[in-house]
């Protein structure tokens, strides 16, 4: 945990893209972490995820909603035509 605190140390708000490793990591930190989409790779879904410092859920969140805010990817939907 002190590890990936002193690396999350110079950022208030870690952005990455959508990762099971950074995932993985942050839950066995404690680290917050929200995912929104922002566009897609092939015909799937992509997502960011932004990642907070322990105890600091609101931060991250803060930022994940100001980026839907500019954005539209949270209302693009893939293509299902498969069905």
């Amino acid at each position: 945990m002190n590890a990936v605190e002193n690396f999350f140390s110079q950022w208030d708000v870690l952005v990455s893209p959508m990762r099971t490793r950074t995932m993985l990591l942050t839950n066995l930190t404690g680290h917050p972490q929200v995912v929104v989409p922002c566009g897609f790779l092939g015909k799937l879904p992509a997502g960011l995820i932004f990642t907070g410092h322990p105890y600091q859920e609101g931060m991250p969140l803060r930022i994940a909603l100001a980026f839907e805010q500019v954005t539209d990817w949270h209302a693009k939907h893939p293509e299902v035509n498969w069905a």
